[in-house]
């Protein structure tokens, strides 16, 4: 499954909010938007997407996790894609997500859409648009971070081998023009990136 990617993010918010349930809808309207749910429901399926693909491809070596295909259009966020590749891919598309052989895992996709229910036809004006995008983004980028450690901390139930030392995951959408330069930072460390050559082989 693909999904068309979001031209440009929209401009930044300041907005952080202090609840991790927030409220959308027009009148009449009114649905809930749980972070909270989102981020542990990410977390645990990416997770067991690894987990079941390092597993039943044993000769592989992961290098990377990615979160892409994002798309947003000021009525609607639409779940993005979580993949994996492995070592033995082609050279000239390493951190190219939508070429890779497991570019979308449609298990982690479909157990999480429930959750995202109500971004998917929002009646907000743009700057709350421009707020939720952002608190998207800050949860990938957060689970993210959570999924990299626990590969690289040997806690997920896959032997060590199946993955490369600096194995990580993050938001990787170069189709986001500049933006995607700030998704990769908020959600892989500068010192990852720089190892990795991401930015070397892209820009």
């Amino acid at each position: 499954m693909q999904l068309t990617s979001f031209v440009g993010r929209p401009s930044v918010s300041l907005w952080r909010p202090q609840l991790n349930a927030g409220t959308l809808g027009g009148p009449g309207c009114r649905m809930i938007v749980d972070w909270e749910k989102i981020e542990g429901a990410w977390f645990q399926s990416a997770a067991d997407a690894i987990v079941a693909t390092a597993t039943s491809n044993p000769t592989e070596r992961f290098y990377a996790g990615a979160f892409s295909a994002l798309y947003g259009d000021y009525s609607s966020i639409l779940v993005p894609g979580f993949g994996l590749n492995s070592e033995n891919s082609a050279r000239d598309v390493r951190w190219h997500p939508p070429d890779w052989r497991w570019s979308i895992i449609d298990e982690a996709h479909e157990r999480v859409r429930p959750l995202y229910q109500p971004l998917l036809a929002l009646d907000v004006d743009d700057s709350t648009f421009d707020a939720l995008w952002e608190r998207h983004i800050d949860v990938l980028a957060t689970v993210s971070h959570r999924l990299t450690k626990l590969v690289r901390s040997h806690e997920i139930a896959v032997d060590p081998s199946a993955f490369s030392p600096e194995f990580f995951v993050g938001i990787i959408d170069f189709s986001q023009g500049d933006e995607a330069i700030d998704y990769l930072r908020r959600s892989v460390d500068e010192a990852t990136i720089t190892s990795s050559g991401i930015l070397e082989e892209e820009l």
